[in-house]
């Protein structure tokens, strides 16, 4: 526990060796036993508060305070700990904050299930795994709840498979100065495995600075067209608001480049995977409104676009991409997708959690299956096929019903993202979205690395 309840900001950690579930609205109602089940509790932070002008358009880093320990599902005696380096980023954007996760997990000395002790370079990262949860989640009101990326040197290797992690919780006191999340993550090595946490504002909010990126890759789709996003996407420099994406200058050449932007009044969302100081940052975002410059034309030339889904990072390098092998990834986060009828309207639904990516690298192929549903209801869904060139993969040309762009980022291309344009029967589909490999099979990377 901590925090006082005179203070308002009491939170409470705790696992349960098991617990009974019962959905009582289901006729009849369903029960089911959960063993073991990890909870955090509290004093939650009132929405106001969070909406406050002391709080709106700040950033608060919290650190870590306590934690339960962490049960894996294949041996209870085997008992692992959160790490004191564990820390959440977040953005109080007002309408809808960001949490950035950052869960380092470390188990004991241990034969794990799965762990190739034959390769002496692994053998260290196998018996004494760190797992890291990373991912960038929402926020409804004063709670905390989505998905994050689990890894570690052996599940980035291939010798062992790491699945995707959950966390739930909240902010906690009259003014966020408290956090609680209770989280699960899973791995080949150890099952599914999960803990509760608390963590306390480090200082005083602070107002995001302004940070300039150097070489990052960025691709985009708007409207209902494709013009922006090409088989190698746009290089440049772009510069970071915290997270967000406040503008992107590319360098063409001398006098010549393009500025892409959102316009003052635009919506603006996102969602990554770590910082965007970090070499394996990637990120999804969505303008509502926006505008092109190029200073090649005399006069430079404007443009204005509207939903513009745009992804950006550092593609992975092509000497650490994997040669051999397959793979799969598994949604982490994305924009929510626009569907434009025929009749010009658009409107906005949702990426479901069973989108994913298949790759093949020994025939240089990724699908990627997407589902959606719309803002009716209905299941929309679109497959396609990209050709891997480096880090990079498209699907482009004319008459081709779905079209994808993206890449691999992170260390030998542990994630990867995409942004889409489809052609469906209900209308043009485009989006964003970012994926962590979730399993991989006979991994070969170029750099004879593993």
């Amino acid at each position: 526990a901590s925090g006082t309840v005179a203070g308002g900001d009491r939170v409470l950690l705790g696992t349960w060796s098991s617990a009974t579930w019962n959905d009582t609205p289901t006729t009849p109602a369903t029960e089911q036993t959960v063993t073991p089940i990890n909870f955090v509790t509290g004093q939650t932070t009132p929405e106001t508060a969070l909406l406050s002008n002391a709080l709106v358009g700040m950033r608060g880093e919290y650190a870590f305070t306590a934690a339960t320990p962490v049960f894996s599902s294949y041996n209870s005696s085997v008992v692992g700990s959160v790490m004191s380096s564990s820390k959440l980023t977040v953005d109080f954007l007002g309408t809808g904050n960001f949490v950035d996760v950052s869960l380092d997990i470390l188990f004991p000395a241990t034969n794990p299930v799965g762990a190739n002790l034959e390769n002496p370079q692994l053998q260290q990262a196998a018996i004494l795994p760190t797992y890291k949860m990373r991912g960038s989640v929402g926020t409804q009101g004063a709670y905390i709840v989505g998905n994050v990326t689990v890894s570690s040197i052996a599940c980035d290797n291939g010798t062992t498979n790491c699945g995707k992690g959950a966390v739930a919780g909240g902010f906690f006191g009259p003014t966020a100065g408290r956090a609680g999340l209770s989280f699960v993550g899973q791995s080949s090595a150890h099952g599914t495995f999960g803990g509760a946490a608390s963590f306390a504002l480090a200082a005083p909010v602070a107002a995001p600075a302004t940070i300039e990126g150097v070489g990052y890759t960025m691709f985009l789709v708007h409207k209902n067209t494709y013009e922006l996003s090409n088989a190698n996407g746009f290089y440049g420099n772009p510069s970071f608001k915290g997270e967000l994406v406040t503008s992107l200058i590319t360098d063409n050449g001398p006098g010549i480049s393009t500025l892409l932007s959102p316009l003052s009044n635009s919506v603006n969302t996102r969602g990554s995977i770590g910082l965007n100081g970090e070499s394996d940052f990637i990120g999804w975002g969505y303008w509502s409104l926006a505008k092109k410059i190029e200073t090649a034309d005399s006069p430079v030339d404007t443009t204005n676009l509207d939903n513009v889904h745009y992804l950006i990072g550092k593609p992975t390098s092509e000497y650490i991409m994997p040669n051999a092998g397959t793979a799969r990834y598994d949604l982490v986060s994305g924009s929510a997708p626009t569907l434009r009828d025929a009749a010009g309207n658009v409107s906005t639904g949702a990426i479901n959690s069973s989108s994913h990516l298949l790759t093949n690298f020994n025939t240089g192929a990724v699908t990627a299956n997407i589902n959606t549903t719309t803002a009716g209801g209905a299941a929309l869904s679109i497959n396609g096929t990209a050709t891997i060139s480096g880090g990079l993969f498209a699907a482009q040309g004319e008459g081709n019903p779905v079209r994808l762009s993206g890449f691999f980022t992170g260390n030998k291309a542990t994630r990867a993202g995409v942004v889409y344009n489809a052609q469906t029967a209900s209308g043009q589909l485009q989006g964003a979205a970012i994926f962590g490999r979730t399993s991989s099979s006979g991994l070969v990377f170029r750099c004879g690395c593993e």
